[in-house]
């Protein structure tokens, strides 16, 4: 299990639609978990704001922990969130910001970019899901042919 440590308002500023949304907070969370930006579901989530909760933004996410720095900097929570715990190996840190990044490389925490990170979904729709079938219907019937041959000992009942 990996645990990502998200800087909100940093990877907002880099998605056009999000940073425009009403509600951008909850646009990103919403986005986040749309296009499986984090991998598998058994990750850990933890997306860092500036600021208060607002209470007329956020719904309660039941797998992510969605933290606000209230009067101190969003750097300095995501930072502790980096020095916590035992495995740096297991944890993730998606930000530009400088100071974040510094803090996760001291630390051995891989550092994932904001743009590597949203480009994640791009990756996973380009990729094939399978070799394209393109054969003609008449090729499709001398196919089904031999293999009727091979298999059913020359058995062409099923025309």
């Amino acid at each position: 299990m990996l645990v990502y440590i998200i800087d909100g308002w940093n990877v907002v500023h880099k998605l056009k639609k999000i940073k425009t949304a009403a509600r951008p907070r909850q646009a990103l969370v919403d986005h986040i978990r749309k296009h499986g930006l984090t991998g598998s579901v058994n990750n850990k989530v933890i997306v860092v704001f500036d600021g208060f909760f607002p209470l007329d933004e956020m719904r309660p996410e039941p797998d992510y922990r969605i933290m606000f720095s209230e009067e101190r900097e969003a750097d300095d929570l995501i930072i502790e969130q980096i020095e916590r715990g035992n495995n740096p190996k297991q944890k993730v840190v998606v930000s530009d910001d400088r100071k974040i990044v510094s803090a996760a490389r001291l630390k051995g925490v891989k550092v994932l970019p904001v743009r590597e990170f949203i480009a994640l979904k791009k990756k996973k729709k380009a990729e094939p899901e399978g070799p394209e079938k393109n054969i003609k219907y008449s090729d499709q019937r001398d196919i089904t042919e031999e293999m009727r041959k091979i298999w059913l000992n020359g058995d062409t009942k099923g025309k």
